[in-house]
């Protein structure tokens, strides 16, 4: 756990640090050319003095003696020591090339002039400034670090403080969650609100372009389809034998076809345009597909039925085989139809594995789902993870029709009771057996 804003007060106290050196320096440099006004007055007055005698009359040796004296100093950069007509009688200094501060002096004898002092002290520059100063700078510092340190040991949040800011930001995140959700249920609900309180304005689903023959054609796009899954948390699938796998998968197949015949003969019995539905992917380790018209207004009501009679015989199936130390799964199954740009298959085969044992979701618009509101009792997802969970249901309940058929047809199939008009497929038999762990 860091202290909070590390970065900003690293930043203030760098250039508190800059800006304590560069006072540093300018109260340095204003002291010393103080220091240096005081001085070279002083200096000029001297010299002034000293040679006065030595310029009536002029004494060059003197001079040249009187001006290497002076100029011994370290901070005398040069001496020149001039006639009244401005020649130049002696000269001497450290650095007669350096600039510097130049201070300079009438040499006067009874009010006349006879002579002139032109004194350069040098001027320290800004790195020498720093280098006398650099005991204060290093101190400044040490501080400005210790300042630091300091801060990251007190400024520091307790774990008690830590953890109640993650709370508060859970929190947040799980209040701007639940706002989202309610805006997007408010809105799917005022539109069923309307398509409800105006079934007129309902949009027909477009009905299929009839040939010369009257056949329809049907394009993948527009069909509806359901994906059958299994529920094998432990992996099993994969481990299992051909011989052990193939009648498993031959006995869903020949359910599932037994439950499409099932289903047909109720809707025929009820009349309308027949289902034209189909199996696109017979059972295998990913499960099956199976598809139906988006030509027909019942084609999501007859794969959604399809899909309660379905998962309802394999539960009674996993039971008798559990009992039998038999390989059996769960299934669970998914309905969509084309969305948002996305064909149905993709959107069934993201949506299945959001669903539970035995349970079936569908993602379809807004229409369908008001005519499967009539039929069927539909749930949002709890825990609504990504965009197609949000506007997926889960079917918890059927109405007293369609649950009285379901599980006459259950009953039916589990005893036996094939349809003449089809086939009798016959459940492969075998001896091999696997042990289920609890």
């Amino acid at each position: 756990m860091n202290a909070p804003r590390q970065g900003l007060y690293a930043s203030l106290l760098i250039i508190s640090f800059a800006v304590h050196v560069i006072l540093m320096v300018h109260t340095t440099n204003h002291q010393l050319s103080h220091t240096r006004a005081i001085q070279g007055d002083l200096m000029t007055r001297q010299l002034a003095d000293d040679s006065l005698a030595m310029l009536a009359p002029v004494d060059t040796v003197s001079l040249a003696l009187m001006a290497n004296r002076y100029t011994s100093r370290p901070d005398v950069a040069s001496l020149k020591i001039m006639a009244a007509d401005g020649r130049v009688l002696t000269s001497s200094g450290n650095a007669p090339t350096r600039s510097g501060e130049v201070f300079k002096k009438k040499v006067l004898l009874d009010q006349k002039s006879i002579g002139q002092i032109e004194l350069t002290l040098i001027q320290p520059s800004i790195g020498e400034m720093i280098r006398t100063q650099w005991l204060p700078i290093l101190l400044s510092l040490i501080t400005h670090l210790l300042l630091w340190l300091l801060y990251r040991v007190v400024a520091r949040p307790t774990r008690r403080e830590y953890l109640a800011t993650l709370a508060r930001e859970q929190q947040l995140q799980e209040q701007l969650l639940a706002l989202k959700l309610h805006a997007e249920q408010a809105q799917k609900n005022a539109v069923m609100a309307r398509a409800m309180a105006n079934p007129a304005e309902i949009p027909k689903p477009a009905q299929a372009s009839s040939s010369n023959d009257g056949s329809t054609t049907e394009t993948q796009d527009s069909a509806f389809i359901l994906r059958i899954g299994f529920v094998d948390p432990k992996q099993l699938l994969g481990t299992l034998s051909p011989g052990l796998a193939r009648p498993y998968f031959s006995l869903c197949q020949t359910l599932l076809e037994q439950a499409i015949q099932q289903n047909r003969q109720h809707f025929d019995a009820l009349g309308g345009k027949p289902v034209e539905c189909k199996i696109v992917q017979p059972f295998g380790e990913s499960g099956a597909i199976v598809s139906a018209s988006g030509n027909n207004p019942q084609s999501a009501l007859f794969l959604a039925q399809l899909a309660q009679l379905f998962n309802l015989l394999t539960e009674v199936v996993y039971r008798r085989h559990r009992d039998i130390k038999r390989f059996a799964l769960h299934t669970r199954t998914a309905l969509a139809e084309p969305q948002h740009n996305q064909p149905a298959q993709a959107l069934a085969q993201s949506l299945i594995h959001q669903v539970d044992a035995n349970q079936l979701a569908v993602h379809l618009t807004d229409d369908q789902v008001l005519n499967l509101q009539q039929y069927f009792q539909l749930s949002p997802f709890d825990s609504p993870t990504d965009a197609q969970t949000r506007e997926a249901l889960l079917v918890t309940a059927m109405n007293v029709e369609g649950a009285r058929f379901v599980s006459k047809a259950r009953e039916r199939i589990l005893a036996g009771d094939k349809p003449a008009s089809r086939p009798v497929v016959q459940q492969p038999q075998t001896d091999a057996t696997a042990e289920l762990e609890d």
